[in-house]
């Protein structure tokens, strides 16, 4: 199985996770977090090549679960995957849409 490791930034991403749903259920806000990783790092960790890629020049690749895109590195000689960045699929949308 591959090392899954949290960069600070995908912590700050969790951060703000919590701090939204939370906004409407705080019990909720936990559970969900802790079941967007446990899920994320439970398929990563045994498939990492499983993601399509988001970008191949940068090796970076993304796993969607619910609402939410896992931006992620696997590192084959270091047998390890970083999470980049977790974010709302809907903010990713409306951010694009801005900018075209």
């Amino acid at each position: 199985m591959i090392e899954v490791i949290l960069t600070e930034e995908a912590e700050n991403d969790l951060v703000d996770i919590i701090e939204y749903i939370a906004l409407d259920s705080p019990e909720r806000a936990k559970a969900y977090t802790v079941e967007l990783l446990t899920k994320a790092e439970n398929t990563i960790s045994l498939f990492p090549l499983s993601s399509p890629f988001h970008s191949k020049e940068f090796n970076i690749r993304r796993f969607s679960y619910q609402k939410y895109n896992i931006y992620y590195q696997y590192i084959e000689s270091e047998q390890k995957v970083y999470l980049l960045h977790i974010l709302n699929s809907a903010l990713i949308k409306n951010e694009l849409l801005r900018h075209s």
